[in-house]
């Protein structure tokens, strides 16, 4: 089933999450009964990786942060971004991709992995945990 919609040519990325959460076989039954939301965004992600599945624009990633309501957001709020409505989170999203995107220092590291949508989600979610931003803010306040 799954491998019929990843052999449609015109399902979106965002299609695709919404069709492995909500999938059911021929009885009805949920075809990946614990997968919700970013289960199945966490799997179509792998299967983009492994070229099955397409790459999401990154005004689409940004919607789907929003969709996902995970620790994105926190990281986009850590650094100071609005995060209240959608399209606040889409173009906080979309503004800290083109930063790194053209900024010329991270540019040595974008050589070395893979630079998208989906490793910044990752990254952002990574930050959302980390408390080295709040002692830098700490220490020049004092």
């Amino acid at each position: 089933m799954l491998h019929n919609k990843l052999q449609q040519q015109n399902s979106s990325f965002t299609e695709l999450v919404h069709f492995v959460k909500d999938a059911k076989d021929k009885s009805g039954e949920k075809f990946f009964p614990s997968f919700g939301t970013l289960a199945s965004y966490l799997l179509v992600t792998d299967l983009e990786y492994a070229q099955c599945a397409p790459m999401p624009t990154v005004d689409k990633m940004g919607s789907m942060v929003w969709t996902l309501r995970k620790g994105v957001r926190n990281g986009l709020e850590k650094l100071g971004y609005l995060v209240k409505s959608e399209v606040e989170v889409v173009l906080s999203f979309e503004k800290v991709y083109c930063f790194l995107d053209q900024d010329k220092h991270f540019s040595r590291i974008k050589e070395g992995c893979v630079f998208n949508g989906i490793m910044l989600e990752h990254s952002l979610c990574k930050l959302s945990q980390d408390t080295v931003l709040e002692r830098v803010f700490r220490k020049k306040k004092t």
